[in-house]
């Protein structure tokens, strides 16, 4: 993957290719993938106060595929550098990792909702 600088919030257009210009199914994918990553997030979260970088690593890989599939490139990347942080066990890392991941998905969420047209 590029550096981050070119990498899109939300790749409107490669999602739509990928849904086959199915706009349901794109807001079906789109609207399950706004439910389920907060809760990933949250375990995230969770896990880094115990320092359980396996959990980390399962979220963040779980979460960069699954951004990646909707078009998340910056989610997507900065899930990458969390799961390789993760995987090195590099703590001050993940909770920088984790902040940024925080961040892409608050603007991924919102550039979603906004092309989409989901409440």
């Amino acid at each position: 993957m590029s550096d981050e600088s070119s990498l899109l919030v939300f790749d409107y257009e490669g999602f739509f290719v990928r849904v086959m210009a199915d706009q349901e199914l794109a807001r079906m994918i789109a609207s399950a993938f706004l439910q389920d990553t907060p809760g990933l997030i949250q375990k995230m979260v969770e896990a880094l106060e115990r320092d359980d970088y396996e959990t980390i690593l399962r979220q963040a890989h779980t979460i960069k595929g699954a951004s990646a599939n909707v078009g998340g490139q910056v989610l997507c990347y900065v899930a990458q550098e969390l799961e390789h942080s993760a995987r090195k066990a590099r703590h001050d890392d993940c909770v920088t990792a984790l902040c940024e991941l925080q961040d892409a998905w608050t603007a991924l969420d919102k550039e979603i909702r906004k092309n989409l047209d989901l409440s």
